[in-house]
């Protein structure tokens, strides 16, 4: 008998969170996955697998447990993210009838460590355009802080997504969501140029994201512009110069 079959005219049998347990590793977590696929980020469903896949091996779906699991993690602000997905797939299970009671209404979310960062300030960014070795380059670093788009939102961008005349970007953001996103008049003559040398490749810049994290760490190898810290979801990414700190926004 599965977990949603009961006797004919009576309520879904719910079961217990060690009933859970003796499910087949990784069934849950499998349908779970599958449930969730549409209007999802293949590194948000990559990030769903990392973080429950880490409790489910070792924890029990009890609140106890989850209080536990989050207390032994050394990621400090990380916990949050742990947190969010756990409580993603606690509320899935109990939408299912799957578990009779839902335990992370008895957890507490983390607190959060909040550090405004420092914002760019115009003589910064102007420094990295001219450490840029080419007119693509500099023009995703002005359109990076411009803009604060996401690198994954940034490598798929084309031709037919830019609006001149409002000097907007169109991009698609996390869970599929568009946006539109705002660039100078300096960010503009740039990308005229990069629209017009485009070869028909799969976006405006030619190349993929891996290739836009490699121009930015070459940005570590000079002498006087370090690159400290590359987020993979991250915006402009923060960067060591001689006049100050340069950071991202989030």
């Amino acid at each position: 008998m599965t977990f949603n079959q009961g006797v004919t005219g009576s309520k879904p049998v719910r079961p217990t969170a060690l009933q859970l347990c003796d499910y087949p590793n990784g069934i849950l977590l499998s349908r779970f996955l599958n449930a969730r696929r549409q209007g999802i980020s293949p590194r948000t469903l990559e990030f769903y697998q990392t973080c429950l896949k880490r409790f489910l091996s070792n924890y029990k779906l009890t609140s106890t447990d989850i209080n536990t699991f989050l207390s032994n993690l050394d990621c400090r602000n990380g916990k949050n993210a742990y947190y969010r997905a756990i409580r993603c797939f606690c509320n899935w299970l109990y939408r299912q009838g799957l578990i009779k009671d839902n335990p992370i209404t008895r957890v507490d979310p983390p607190k959060m460590t909040r550090v405004i960062l420092p914002s760019l300030k115009q003589e910064q960014v102007e420094y990295l355009i001219q450490q840029a070795d080419s007119i693509r380059d500099k023009a995703i670093i002005s359109l990076f802080a411009d803009s604060g788009i996401r690198l994954s939102e940034l490598v798929n961008i084309k031709s037919e997504h830019v609006e001149w005349s409002e000097h907007t970007v169109t991009v698609w953001g996390k869970g599929g969501k568009q946006r539109k996103a705002p660039f100078t008049n300096k960010t503009a003559e740039l990308l005229r140029q990069v629209v017009a040398s485009a070869n028909g490749y799969c976006n405006i810049w030619g190349t993929r994201r891996r290739g836009t994290q490699i121009m930015l760490y070459r940005l570590q190898r000079r002498q006087d512009c370090r690159v400290v810290h590359i987020h993979s979801e991250g915006r402009l990414p923060p960067i060591c110069i001689g006049m100050g700190w340069i950071s991202s926004i989030s």
